[in-house]
């Protein structure tokens, strides 16, 4: 349930942010702290009562942890302002470099 009520709102808060940048700082922030909770959560239900189900959820809530700085750092680089270097602004096109 939570999962379809957190998809929803993501939903919505993207279709209503449209061009407006302002509003991607926020978006970033919502999906940064529902990633917060669902790692919170998932640390909270690691079984500890046998060995065996103690290592697989370490493993799962590293796969987890990994899987949520993938995600932190696929959002930072698509929203903020790409730059082109100057000397690639400089450089001659393919076109060129293959006709001479």
């Amino acid at each position: 349930m939570y999962t379809i009520i957190l998809i929803t709102a993501l939903l919505i808060l993207y279709l209503c942010m449209g061009d407006r940048k302002q509003r991607k700082g926020l978006f970033i922030s919502v999906n940064i702290l529902a990633g917060t909770c669902y790692l919170l959560w998932r640390f909270i239900t690691i079984q500890e009562d046998n060995v065996t189900g103690l290592i697989l959820g370490i493993l799962i809530l590293a796969a987890e942890i990994h899987g949520f700085i993938q995600f932190a750092f696929t959002q930072y680089l698509f929203f903020r302002k790409n730059k082109v270097p100057g000397i690639i602004r400089r450089m001659p096109s393919l076109r060129i470099w293959l006709w001479e």
